[in-house]
């Protein structure tokens, strides 16, 4: 299966394909894409959130202040740039990992409250056994 571009815009597929030729350049191009043609692909596009997480690896243009590439600007809103003008923008092709907060924090989250239990359950197991040595109910 190969790599996948998705996008109407003809300079943003250009531009892919020309700033990353290994991973795109012979890439499959769509103007729409399901889940099912993203599930496991490596992907340029913008796409909505649900998406890009079931890609395998997924790539988007990002643009850059010119005194700070460190720095993104919001680029064009609603408007088509030509590949020269993404260009002269500071385009550049930069990787997201998307993953839903609660795979993150759900495992961690429960971890804790698990731990937080077992650390109640303690103290009040050590309460009761103090309270019943010295001859009073707790």
């Amino acid at each position: 299966m190969s790599n996948l571009i998705v996008s109407r815009h003809e300079a943003f597929v250009a531009f892919v394909k020309e700033y990353e030729p290994e991973l795109f350049g012979d890439a499959e191009v769509v103007a729409e894409a399901t889940t099912e043609d993203v599930e496991g692909r490596i992907v340029a596009g913008i796409l909505p959130p649900y998406l890009a997480v079931a890609c395998g690896r997924y790539f988007t243009v990002q643009f850059h202040k010119k005194d700070n590439c460190n720095k993104p600007s919001p680029g064009p809103r609603g408007e088509e740039w030509s590949l020269e003008e993404m260009k002269a923008n500071y385009a550049r092709l930069q990787e997201y990992k998307v993953i839903p907060v609660h795979e993150i924090l759900y495992p961690g989250v429960m971890g804790l409250i698990d731990h937080v239990l077992d650390v109640t359950r303690n103290i009040q197991y050590k309460t009761y056994d103090y309270a019943h040595r010295a001859g009073r109910e707790g």
